[in-house]
């Protein structure tokens, strides 16, 4: 079983790194637990999401209506 990550920053809050810095965080810690991969969804019109997914080492494994799956895979 894999994992379904579910994350957000607010509006107001967006724009100055915070999800950036949550999500190398958060995979920081992921890492660590000997977790073998993570998914998440997101909208494939939220451009700035999927750009942040794709530099943290996320790939598209599917495309559904609006949306994307994505994994990363720990080595």
């Amino acid at each position: 079983a894999v994992p379904v990550l579910a994350s957000a920053v607010e509006s107001e809050y967006r724009g100055r790194g915070i999800g950036g810095r949550l999500m190398t965080a958060l995979l920081e810690r992921v890492r660590n637990t000997g977790t073998g991969a993570i998914d998440l969804d997101t909208g494939s019109f939220n451009a700035v999401a999927v750009n942040l997914y794709h530099t943290q080492g996320f790939v598209d494994t599917g495309h559904y209506g609006e949306g994307i799956r994505m994994r990363i895979v720990f080595d």
